[in-house]
């Protein structure tokens, strides 16, 4: 069995404040003497909600690729009939970063609730419970995210759990699941962080209460970086015998990404004033702003690439908006909750006397675009780090997706999976496919994405660490249900 590397390594200064420091070859050339180690991999999931605008009834296509196959930045930028991207054109810039995987679906029934039960297997690829029902149903198992990072970081084993947008105390948080307490069927259902700066001092701050309040009136009240407070250690590693010009351009990198973030921080909170959380029963109106949940997602997904370049978490989830996603995005058009223009009328119903939205399908076009976007600037991230063999998002599994196919139906067929970044090789990238052509079809002809979910976690190394492929994840049959089909879809591999 090898061990998974880890590279956390930290520069300390006075008051307990500490800066984690990101991928530098003056240390990795100290772990290669240990051959038994393997290079650290990540996982990112960015949810969003209320399916997607893909073929359905006379609705036409306006998500997926124009072709299967292998994808070049031509074909994914070319205008379909109607003069529209798709809106998995606007990632045409990392064409040959992405691996685009239709033919899948979810394997079980919603319990009164396609919403719901959506969540409930958007990443775990179990059944929702019987009890509880309807928009209070929980998964029966653990999300990918808790696996991949419980499995690789024993020590460490809770995933970032993050979330944007509007919230409902009807349908709230619907992704991440702790694996089921003993004697118990239910998986657990973890609360997202709300407070990208809250998420920054918990990964960049100081492990004590004393080191997070002196880091905080530093920066919020003597507009002061933790680069400021940590100068006199940084010159000295750049001092250091085996620092390289790449090293140090990397730490350039890291030191204006983390004072870029606090100015952006700064800049959305009250002056002079505590840092709290931007959403709390004071403020909550502040979220149905789309400017504001746009910048919200976009500082967490700073913190998420500072995270990984540090190796400080292994898997993260990013919530874009509640389980039925009321937000009201800025798009061009009449302004409805995005969950109304799902549903193609003005009112959370799937039928009804409620009038129509005019042109509602292309409003939801419009959200998966600027979802895409949104998901673009992760991967931008991601790619700003550099790596001995590339970049950060070679080192990773980022996936945007979806828990329902589309917001007509509620449908569990099809759902969208975008990933990007090969994880050091093992997924084949730069290609669109069909899981249904090396998948292990179920009776209804589609793969359940339990296989996807296989590929995934071998693709990080969690197979690797425990020195056999992983083929299992998701439900294993009982309670009522059959387990689905497993293995991996081959043709996601390199």
């Amino acid at each position: 069995m090898k061990r998974v590397m880890h590279r956390r390594n930290f520069l300390k200064g006075a008051f307990g404040v500490t800066m984690a420091l990101p991928f530098l070859d003056l240390f990795e050339a100290k772990r290669a003497m240990a051959q038994d180690m393997v290079k650290p991999k990540f996982f990112v999931a960015m949810r969003s909600g209320n399916g997607v605008a893909q073929a359905a009834g006379s609705e036409p296509e306006k998500f997926w690729p124009m072709e299967r196959g292998q994808l070049t930045r031509e074909m994914m930028q070319r205008l379909d009939n109607a003069g529209d991207l798709r809106s998995t054109g606007e990632l045409a810039d990392y064409y040959d970063k992405l691996l685009i995987v239709d033919g899948t679906k979810f394997s079980f029934p919603g319990n009164g609730c396609g919403h719901s039960g959506g969540g409930n297997q958007c990443l775990t690829a179990t059944p929702p419970s019987a009890t509880p029902s309807g928009n209070r149903s929980l998964a029966t198992g653990e999300s990918l995210d808790n696996y991949i990072q419980r499995m690789l970081v024993p020590g460490d084993p809770e995933p970032l759990t993050l979330a944007s947008g509007r919230s409902s105390s009807y349908l709230d948080e619907v992704l991440s699941y702790r694996e089921p307490a003993p004697g118990e069927t239910n998986g657990r259902l973890r609360a997202a962080q709300r407070s990208p700066w809250d998420v920054y001092l918990s990964l960049f701050g100081s492990p004590s209460d004393q080191g997070n309040e002196y880091l905080e009136n530093q920066i919020a009240m003597k507009r002061k970086s933790v680069n400021d407070l940590l100068r006199e250690q940084l010159q000295d590693l750049r001092r250091r015998p085996g620092m390289s010009q790449a090293d140090i351009n990397r730490l350039q990198l890291h030191q204006d990404s983390i004072r870029d973030l606090e100015v952006r921080m700064l800049a959305c909170h009250l002056p002079e004033q505590q840092w709290a959380t931007l959403e709390n029963a004071h403020n909550m109106e502040l979220h149905r702003d789309p400017a504001e949940v746009e910048e919200i997602t976009k500082m967490f997904m700073d913190v998420i690439a500072l995270a990984f370049a540090c190796d400080l978490k292994r898997a993260v989830t990013l919530q874009i908006g509640n389980g039925n996603d009321q937000t009201t995005y800025n798009i061009n058009g009449p302004e409805y909750p995005f969950h109304w223009i799902s549903h193609r009328i003005q009112g959370d119903g799937a039928s009804g006397s409620a009038p129509s939205i005019e042109n509602a399908a292309n409003l939801h076009y419009q959200i998966d675009r600027l979802h895409a976007q949104w998901f673009k600037y992760l991967l931008d991230q991601l790619s700003g780090y550099t790596t001995d063999s590339g970049t950060l998002l070679d080192d990773c599994v980022a996936m945007w997706t979806n828990d329902l196919a589309n917001g007509v139906g509620h449908g569990y067929r099809n759902i969208p999976y975008v990933l990007a970044g090969s994880a050091g090789g093992y997924l084949r990238t730069g290609h669109y496919i069909d899981a249904r052509d090396t998948g292990n079809r179920d009776s209804d002809n589609w793969v359940p994405h339990n296989q996807l979910f296989n590929t995934i976690i071998n693709a990080v190394g969690v197979g690797e660490a425990a020195g056999q492929p992983v083929e299992d994840f998701g439900h294993k049959g009982g309670e009522g249900h059959n387990q689905p089909r497993g293995g991996e879809i081959p043709g996601m591999i390199a």
